[in-house]
């Protein structure tokens, strides 16, 4: 089985050298410290090796109950039985019980931490594995070696070798004539000096000192674990190889990362590349569909243009005729304008002749003359009526009758002023009055039926009242005249 040394000097691999033909032995390793850096336990613990540690500074008795779980561990200083004031250097091995070495430390920059713990004598230690042999002892305790032999000296048990710290911490001054000579006469002999430590053989096992005469080699095939300071250099290549290992597992795992996100994005992609071939297969039918639609539509605007070409012709031909049916309306217009410039100089004419009528109808002679046209109208209408009245019967000659004695009524309504004098004369006798009023309503009423032509009153500024009826019946025949002509000329141009 391969021996691995962790030891910081080399402790371990002289002490396997003498003591290699033991089969699970025991040890006590006080001022312990941890469990695998610097220890001169660890390799004899993976050969299958078992013993007791003895460490005051609490981080690193628990690291040893960690590591160490089927192995005694004893959180306590060693020396005179009570309590001890401990300047603990914090995160190294070099904690003490010495005020001046601590001091030392502080000047040097450590950071100190000072607590009380128990204090054992090393006797009490060994009396409790009194039953079995203690194939080795090591103590290191920075400064207080002395101390800690002058609390063995009750006790009888002896284990077999004895390795002890004989310089100053962190010097090459030595300090082993100070407590060797309690060694010698606990009955020790020195047997090896390796620069910082010193080995001492039970002079009961004297046949071991032979394994101390030189110092670790090639034979004593050992090899070294990184945490050496003899393999300081190549344990900085292996950090920095470590830390480059680990960078480079890193950006492996980054690698990784980013190839799986590739992969997630690929998959995303290819399926986005999926969707628009899709898409395109799509857009494809539907451009084909548009090209046909388009080719429709081309279709369909060529026959437009067609239609449109016809409707172009069309509209040329009612372009001539319309000009040459607005070239007839002009003529027409002119024609019908020189037929209303015509009607209205009838109409100028018409107008002076009313005016000379009505210079007639106002002289005192037409006012004079009146009963004497009225006895003559009388006078032309008896005859025809008397005629008619020949040829009919007597209902017939009834109706003549009523019309004959109308005659005054009519004439009364187309003038207002002798009608008003007739009125108060015949009021003066109301039963005479009212059959006359009664015979005028009759009489009225047969007027509208047609007998006698009803004057229609035409807007303007003639008072009609004042003209007999058949001044009205001759304007009115001038209008329809002058109307009619106008029809005529209209029909024309249409």
């Amino acid at each position: 089985m391969t021996f691995t040394s962790y030891a910081q000097n080399f402790e371990d691999v002289m002490l396997w050298r003498a003591l290699k033909h033991i089969q699970n032995g025991f040890y006590i390793d006080i001022g312990a410290q941890d469990p695998v850096v610097d220890s001169v336990s660890m390799a004899f613990y993976e050969q299958g090796w078992r013993g007791l540690h003895v460490e005051p500074v609490l981080n690193y008795a628990e690291r040893l109950r960690s590591a160490r779980p089927d192995e005694t561990v004893i959180q306590s200083a060693v020396g005179e039985a009570g309590i001890l004031k401990l300047f603990e250097i914090v995160d190294t091995g070099l904690s003490t019980g010495d005020p001046e070495i601590a001091k030392k430390h502080r000047e040097s920059g450590f950071e100190i931490r000072e607590a009380d713990v128990p204090c054992v004598t090393l006797a009490s230690i060994l009396d409790r594995n009194a039953d079995r042999d203690i194939h080795w002892l090591k103590i290191d305790v920075e400064g207080m070696e002395e101390q800690v032999l002058r609390s063995w000296s009750r006790s009888p048990v002896r284990p077999w070798v004895v390795v002890i710290e004989s310089t100053i911490p962190n010097s090459q001054v030595d300090t082993h004539d100070h407590w060797e000579k309690v060694l010698v006469e606990l009955g020790y002999d020195p047997a090896y000096f390796d620069g910082l430590n010193r080995f001492y053989v039970a002079r009961a096992h004297a046949e071991l000192k032979g394994a101390f005469y030189c110092g670790p080699n090639f034979f004593d095939g050992f090899s070294l674990t990184s945490t050496s300071p003899f393999c300081s250099a190549l344990a900085n290549k292996l950090d920095a190889d470590e830390q480059q290992v680990q960078q480079m597992a890193r950006a492996l795992e980054d690698a990784q990362t980013q190839l799986r996100q590739s992969l997630v994005e690929a998959e995303r992609f290819a399926a986005d590349l999926a969707q628009r071939e899709r898409e395109a297969k799509e857009t494809s039918l539907q451009f084909q569909r548009s090209r046909e639609e388009v080719a429709r539509l081309a279709d369909t605007v060529a026959l437009r243009e067609q239609e449109i070409g016809e409707g172009r012709s069309q509209l040329q031909l009612s372009r001539e005729e319309a000009q040459s049916l607005a070239h007839a309306l002009s003529q027409r217009e002119q024609e019908l304008s020189s037929a209303m410039i015509r009607a209205l100089q009838s109409e100028s004419d018409v107008a002076k002749l009313l005016e000379e009528v009505s210079s007639i109808y106002a002289s005192h002679s037409w006012k004079i003359t009146s009963p004497l046209r009225f006895v003559g109208s009388i006078a032309k209408r008896v005859p025809r009526y008397g005629i008619k009245i020949l040829g009919r019967s007597r209902p017939a000659a009834r109706h003549v009758g009523r019309r004959a004695i109308a005659l005054p009524f009519v004439y009364l309504r187309t003038h207002p002023r002798l009608k008003a004098l007739v009125v108060r004369s015949v009021d003066r006798w109301p039963r005479v009055a009212k059959r006359l009023r009664e015979f005028a309503r009759v009489s009225s009423e047969q007027t509208r039926h047609g007998w006698v032509e009803p004057t229609p009153m035409v807007a303007g500024d003639i008072n009609w009242a004042t003209y007999p009826s058949s001044v009205r019946r001759n304007y009115m025949q001038l209008l329809r005249a002058s109307a009619t002509a106008m029809g005529r000329e209209r029909g024309g141009e249409e």
